[in-house]
């Protein structure tokens, strides 16, 4: 309670242009949450937390994980990933519009599937590489019908599925093995913005209490997350469409033009309206950004790190340096 006392109380701050007087009332939140999120769970560090980032193949995805599997399920989904934070809520409720597409939010659908696949006898006992190169295609049938019963437990698809869940970006090498004709839609926002937006958000009781817990933190996992997505992305031959946050809110038709050619469709009037229709919608938007999203499009959050740029250290900028020079970004 006291943690989202103050995480409020920074909002307001940080709505009222004062900076110094929001990071304050941030540590006393991190550490009402850290306090809180170790009495349930004592034994969780950080590093647990971001333990998953281990998992990798360390191949080029062979040609028979290409193959498309025939199981009379659905088209495979699009899914649309980006560090927690870069804008995915606005592309989902966008596409979310259209009719020829469904959305599932945030629903862990395809853990529902990589559980079934860590139950297999032996897989903890061989590299990732190896236990995927080795499922036989009745294994494949099951965990993709386990995903898709998790997925109509929470909406029925009348279109192709967007399974927009940002940390997806760390499960690659799965959706390539069950998912082999999927795609991928990457939100990409300036990586100081995005640490910063964070950094500031009360993710409730689970990792983000530990890994968001101050801005440097924040700073390496987004910069362990981001390495990880290049590394293992690089080894499929999986589409991606990758869009910047930035460019989005500033060139709204130009840019989601793009993103609907690259999933064959044609955008609609109804897109226009998505504000409006998630006001509307009976399903709840499972993200801190509900309160952005049911507003029109705008660019108030693009740069608000520059008002915080005294509490980015060096070892910070150090960490996300590399990622706004890909990414094409300043820190300047």
């Amino acid at each position: 309670m006291m943690a989202q006392i103050h995480f409020e109380l920074a909002k307001c701050y940080d709505g009222t242009d004062q900076p110094d007087a929001c990071m304050a009332a941030l540590a006393i939140a991190h550490e009402q949450a850290e306090v809180a999120f170790q009495q349930r769970f004592p034994n969780v560090s950080r590093y647990d937390v971001l333990g998953w980032l281990k998992e990798r193949v360390e191949h080029d995805a062979p040609v028979a994980w290409q193959m498309p599997i025939e199981d009379g399920t659905a088209q495979d989904p699009v899914f649309l990933v980006g560090f927690p934070r870069s804008g995915t809520t606005l592309l989902e409720r966008v596409l979310d519009a259209h009719p020829a597409l469904s959305v599932l939010d945030e629903r862990p659908a395809l853990e529902a599937a990589i559980a079934e696949l860590w139950r297999l006898p032996r897989w903890r006992d061989q590299s990732l590489s190896d236990a995927l190169d080795g499922l036989d295609p009745a294994v494949l049938h099951t965990a993709r019908s386990i995903y898709w019963r998790e997925v109509e437990r929470h909406v029925v698809p009348h279109g192709r599925l967007v399974d927009k869940y940002p940390l997806y970006l760390t499960r690659v090498p799965y959706v390539a093995r069950l998912f082999p004709r999927s795609v991928w839609l990457l939100l990409l926002r300036h990586p100081c913005d995005c640490v910063l937006s964070c950094h500031m958000q009360a993710f409730g009781m689970n990792g983000g209490a530990l890994v968001f817990r101050t801005i440097e933190t924040t700073a390496e996992a987004y910069a362990a997350a981001m390495e990880h997505w290049e590394s293992q992305i690089s080894r499929t031959p999986m589409p991606v469409h990758t869009l910047r946050y930035e460019d989005l809110v500033t060139d709204f038709h130009g840019q989601l033009d793009r993103v609907m050619a690259f999933l064959s469709l044609a955008r609609t009037a109804t897109q226009d309206d998505f504000s409006m229709k998630a006001a509307h919608r009976d399903r709840r938007i499972n993200t801190p950004s509900y309160s952005q999203v049911i507003q029109p499009v705008n660019s108030s959050a693009i740069g608000r790190w520059q008002r915080y740029r005294r509490y980015f250290g060096e070892r910070t900028l150090g960490l996300l340096r590399p990622w706004a020079e890909r990414y094409g970004y300043s820190l300047e």
